[in-house]
């Protein structure tokens, strides 16, 4: 979580891609979402060490759960008022996501449809839309199993948009105006592995199994011991592929740079050649000032 606040610090200003492509508010945005995700959800953890116990406890976290000794009426409404207190954190960031969303498209249809706003919606949508399921997951998930129908339903739709993400940031492909035959090729040379994919994405695919297996162990499997440990196991392979992952994105930053670079050279260069022709202009206009041939 506080890795992911000094991000948003630095990158206040959309970053070097959301100033290159032109989508800087929609960049903010998913950083403000994945912000408040993790926010409420370490929320959610102290109150889970605070106030809860499950059934089922494992020996080694006997001394981990209820610091509290939560078992007066009182306690128990203190907790249910700053549950409540993350499930509402939860929903205002899922609505934020939307009404972006919406508004982004209902400005990328309108006239002059310009190119940045597609940018905009896609990585609204992509970017956003993993991260925004993943919170209507979590936040039908904190009302245990009565929610899990719907959790279940929410990760289905997390999980598909982080797997069309991955698909779609290993191809370099854009998706807002359509998918073009050549893009179409590098889309099957990623999912035949004829390209390489990004492992960012993957350690995000693999973080997101673990959630379901963790879900899954909680609501329906009683608190099962052995599949806390795939959970557990599965998590660790995802840090080890984010870690994995860092080169290509440290290449992706530099090759960012270096067209960002780029663009500011050509933008200089175009200003100098502006300046140039309206001095040529002004030494060629007639002196107004002169006077007529007698």
């Amino acid at each position: 979580m506080g890795l992911s606040f000094f991000a948003n610090i630095g990158r206040r200003d959309g970053g070097v891609s959301g100033k290159l492509y032109g989508e800087v508010g929609a960049e903010v945005l998913v950083g403000l979402i994945q912000f408040s995700w993790l926010f409420f959800n370490v929320l959610w953890m102290l109150l889970t060490f605070l106030y809860e116990e499950p059934e089922n406890t494992p020996g080694y976290a006997e001394s981990l759960v209820n610091w509290t000794d939560c078992y007066s009426e009182g306690c128990e409404s203190t907790y249910n008022s700053l549950m409540w207190v993350v499930r509402i954190g939860f929903v205002v960031a899922f609505v934020a996501w939307l009404g972006a969303c919406g508004y982004l498209l209902k400005k990328w249809i309108e006239p002059p449809k310009f190119v940045a706003q597609g940018y905009q919606f896609q990585t609204c949508l992509l970017e956003g839309g993993w991260m925004a399921f993943w919170i209507a997951k979590d936040f039908a998930w904190s009302f245990d199993e009565e929610g899990f129908p719907f959790a279940l339903t929410a990760w289905i739709l997390s999980f598909s948009l982080l797997a069309f993400s991955l698909v779609q940031a290993s191809a370099g492909t854009i998706i807002w105006d359509g998918i073009d035959d050549a893009e179409m090729a590098k889309i099957q040379d990623v999912v035949t592995c004829n390209k390489p994919i990004d492992l960012v994405y993957v350690s995000y695919l693999m973080w997101s199994i673990s959630s379901l297996l963790w879900l899954l162990m909680e609501t329906v499997l009683d608190d099962d011991l052995a599949m806390r440990y795939v959970a557990a196991v599965v998590a660790l392979v995802a840090c080890a592929l984010f870690l994995k992952g860092y080169t290509q994105a440290k290449h992706r930053a530099e090759a960012l740079h270096a067209l960002q670079k780029q663009f500011a050279k050509l933008s200089t260069e175009d200003a100098s050649d502006i300046r140039i022709d309206d001095h040529v202009l002004k030494q060629n206009e007639p002196d107004s000032e002169a006077k007529p041939d007698q």
